[in-house]
């Protein structure tokens, strides 16, 4: 095991996209991991994520009525793809801003 390396996230041409905190990990290639880890993952993280681009408007709509219902912003809505771009390029701040620019970034990137 490798100690106090980067998390790095490379695109599907193995170009590095970027590198997320200073983690304890072991470099692992996608297809080493298991079918039901990947799956388990998603059905976790980001249920919908073969249905969507990068980012879900039921899933932002859902969490903005969870939030104005309880007061208090209690609910992200973030697809995982919006996650990366949120971990990668913009801060961790629970803001509408911050949500629109995630989904212009996923958009646009």
């Amino acid at each position: 095991m490798q100690s106090g390396t980067e998390t790095l996230i490379y695109d599907k041409d193995g170009n590095l996209i970027t590198q997320l905190g200073t983690k304890y990990s072991v470099p692992v290639s996608l297809n080493k991991i298991p079918e039901q880890v990947k799956d388990a993952f998603l059905s976790i993280e980001d249920p919908h994520y073969y249905e969507h681009h990068g980012f879900s408007l039921r899933g932002i709509a859902r969490a903005a009525w969870n939030d104005l219902d309880t007061g208090s912003l209690v609910e992200g809505g973030s697809t995982i793809t919006q996650q990366l771009v949120k971990m990668s390029f913009l801060s961790p701040e629970k803001t509408i801003k911050r949500k629109i620019q995630e989904v212009i970034h996923t958009t646009y990137s």
